[in-house]
């Protein structure tokens, strides 16, 4: 039979409040002797806590849900990280929550770890986020979303990270010479799909360029396999020289599409991804990549909710969460004579 705080005290000598304010932390009255004595007890008896009494007395679980769309995708493993992390830091658990691109199942999700009393929900690149945002669902519990710094969740008039990662893209591209420059991102149901579109035509505007909006392309997904067989046609018959694209995967589709056309990277054709995953260093060439400082994302968003869970202000934001462009061998200098 398991060892209650009852039978520690007992075998300790001392009270049930004693053990509790030891188990607690809450021992600055006690004497050292005391808290080893009963820190030997527990130890010898195996003796763990009730987490679910506790979370009844506090009325909390300690318990901390993400959900994403595809565990597959190598971008949310960053995120993932800098949420577990930051969790961890604070005495909260992380469940995991993977919805398969599939806004029915996003729904179920949120409603089950509603049910179970979770503390709260960070919600990243789910389609499900625009009908919370519209008021279209309601969530019980305090909930965030990894969509950039702090400053993006106090003033929504603040750029997004896609919005200024796909501007700082467009830009490079544009300061090479080009002009005339493709843009493929995912489904247009996600925000951030919409925020990175803003940003390209803002970037081509400020240099004076009207958007093309047959350069402008919503895939069915955020994959390598949407990359290839949806751009590939375009790719075959485009006159553009250049590619933004809304995440590194798309790009890998973009391409490998590109070595089948025979059309070279660089020097015919230049290709920008965002997220920088890791293997973007390991291609040939390499991806030349907008980074979001993935793990920031995850980190921040999940301080923004321990902040609404616990109803304070925490100062643990990450200082560097911004995008910058990391450049490899994918873009190059336009080359007028070659696309006359």
């Amino acid at each position: 039979m398991p060892a209650t705080i009852k039978k520690i005290a007992q075998l300790s000598g001392v009270s049930i409040t004693t053990v509790s304010k030891i188990l607690n932390g809450k021992d600055h009255d006690l004497s050292q002797n005391t808290i080893s004595r009963v820190k030997a007890i527990i130890e010898q008896e195996n003796y763990y806590p009730s987490i679910l009494a506790q979370s009844m007395r506090n009325a909390q679980m300690k318990l901390i849900a993400l959900m994403i769309p595809d565990v597959r995708n190598p971008f949310f493993t960053d995120v993932i990280r800098g949420c577990e992390d930051c969790a961890n830091k604070y005495g909260y658990s992380l469940v995991f929550c993977n919805s398969d691109n599939i806004l029915e199942k996003e729904v179920n999700y949120v409603r089950s770890l509603q049910s179970r009393h979770i503390d709260g929900i960070v919600l990243s690149g789910l389609q499900i986020e625009r009908k919370i945002k519209n008021n279209q669902l309601k969530l019980n519990v305090p909930y965030c979303f990894v969509t950039g710094n702090k400053k993006n969740y106090i003033n929504e008039t603040k750029l997004s990270l896609n919005n200024e990662g796909s501007y700082v893209a467009t830009q490079y591209l544009l300061d090479l010479g080009h002009k005339d420059i493709l843009f493929a991102t995912g489904p247009s149901v996600y925000n951030h799909s919409q925020h990175g579109l803003l940003g390209y035509q803002e970037a081509l505007k400020d240099k004076g360029i009207h958007p093309n909006p047959k350069n402008s392309l919503f895939l069915t997904g955020f994959t390598a396999e949407a990359g290839y067989n949806e751009l590939f046609p375009l790719l075959k018959n485009t006159k553009a020289s250049a590619i933004v694209c809304g995440n590194d995967l798309i790009a890998y589709g973009a391409l490998k599409a590109l070595r089948e056309l025979n059309i070279s990277v660089p020097h015919d054709f230049s290709v920008i991804g965002y997220d920088d995953i890791d293997t973007n260093q390991y291609l040939n060439p390499g991806l030349t990549s907008v980074n979001p400082n993935r793990y920031a994302l995850g980190w921040d968003a999940t301080i923004e909710l321990i902040e609404k869970i616990e109803n304070r202000s925490i100062d643990d934001y990450t200082e560097n969460s911004f995008v910058k462009l990391v450049i490899r061998e994918t873009c190059g200098v336009f080359k007028h004579e070659d696309k006359n």
